[in-house]
């Protein structure tokens, strides 16, 4: 992981303490604070930022494959040309040759035939193609990485019945020759979880699908970023109507919480050391916080009343970011803090919370129903469900006195 990332998460945890301190000797001493408050809030964004960067990941898994390519094919091709063969070569460098060779001959007919002038637009120069860099810069799209850290399980129905526990049974003591009678029995239920769809639909224009290289490929990555940001957004806040039940609208989860001791912030940083108290010892062992990024910039930046960080581990530690030892996932669809918000979870999310995969993206060329228009009708669809299975495995926070 990058070190400057490290420092400068660091520096903003430290200039974001100082600034929130001074902020609040302001308004104690009745001082104007509209220009400090604008410090404070453009703070907590840059290290909420920083704290994703942290979280990315350091390597291009495609670069690095290609650049391996590339590597191994100029290898062999400099094998070849001293020996006249490659036969000493092992058989991935061969092959990353011939893969060589073959982009470079499908790049043929990319070629423009310049036989007249380039410079002049009536002489040929309107049948040059422009230089265009490859790729698509895009700005990234921010979904919760719930799909990680739950239990996924895969299915060919419409629905995945779960038994669970519901109470357990009892016991009791007695004597030597007591009577013994009936304890608490144990009791069952079932959980139906239905499998949902969600679909996306996007015509193109023939001259488009003729003309633009690579816009297939293009429209099905798009699917892929758009279904990824649909369901995890759902599996935490999901309604539960033709769509996934999200573990935030639980409301056997929301009734286990710690309140804030504040009716509109979370500004005691013992409210939140509490949570991992507030489930069972087995679930603490595996637990996580969820919140987003603007939360954990506000909470690691509380401080005790020597000027010492309270959650120290948020401003010092490595991947994964901690507080008190436990991992923080930067969930972007979680709650802001608010009156009667929920903004922070901690949960064992793979006891709690379960996925049912039905079937991947299935990307549909419908080259008939718009083809009175000369459209192409690209139709994508993938079907995924979601619930709470164990909701006394996570507990919540809640912003409200008490």
């Amino acid at each position: 992981m990058d070190e400057a990332l490290k420092n400068q998460h660091e520096e903003l945890a430290i200039l974001l303490r100082d600034k929130t301190g001074e902020l609040k000797e302001a308004i104690e001493a009745g001082k104007a604070v509209a220009e400090l408050r604008s410090t404070v809030e453009l703070l907590r964004s840059d290290l909420g930022e920083v704290a994703e960067r942290m979280q990315a990941p350091d390597v291009n898994d495609t670069e690095k494959a290609e650049k391996e390519i590339e590597t191994r094919a100029h290898t062999a091709f400099m094998t070849r040309m001293q020996h006249g063969t490659m036969e000493m070569l092992d058989d991935e460098t061969r092959s990353a040759y011939t893969t060589s060779l073959e982009s470079a001959y499908n790049s043929l007919d990319e070629l423009d035939v310049r036989a007249l002038s380039v410079a002049n637009d009536s002489q040929a120069g309107y049948l040059v193609d422009p230089d265009y860099a490859n790729g698509i810069i895009k700005d990234i799209s921010e979904f919760s990485p719930i799909r990680r850290h739950a239990q996924v399980r895969n299915t060919r129905s419409t629905s995945v019945k779960i038994r669970n526990r519901a109470t357990v049974a009892g016991a009791s003591w007695v004597g030597e020759v007591g009577t013994r009678s009936e304890t608490t029995n144990p009791a069952y239920g079932l959980l139906d979880v239905p499998v949902n769809e969600m679909y996306a639909q996007i015509p193109v224009s023939n001259w488009i699908l003729e003309d633009a290289r690579g816009l297939e490929s293009e429209l099905r990555s798009e699917f892929a970023e758009a279904f990824g940001v649909a369901e995890n957004a759902a599996f935490v806040s999901g309604s539960g109507n033709l769509r996934p039940e999200g573990f935030m609208r639980n409301t056997t989860l929301l009734a286990n919480y710690i309140a804030s001791a504040s009716g509109t912030a979370i500004e005691d940083p013992r409210q939140i050391r509490r949570m991992p108290l507030n489930v069972k010892e087995q679930y603490r062992r595996n637990g996580a916080f969820y919140m987003n990024r603007s939360v954990y910039a506000e909470i690691i930046s509380l401080y005790d009343g020597a000027s010492n960080f309270a959650l120290k581990d948020g401003m010092l530690s490595k991947i994964p970011l901690l507080i008190d030892g436990y991992p923080v996932i930067l969930t972007p669809d979680m709650a802001d803090i608010a009156a009667n918000a929920y903004p922070i979870l901690f949960a064992d999310m793979r006891q709690l919370y379960t996925i049912i995969e039905r079937t991947a993206i299935q990307v549909m060329r419908d080259p008939y129903t718009l083809k009175d228009t000369g459209q192409v009708e690209f139709d994508a669809r993938k079907r995924v469900g979601g619930a709470v299975q164990n909701a006394s495995a996570g507990t919540v926070m809640k912003v409200s006195a008490s």
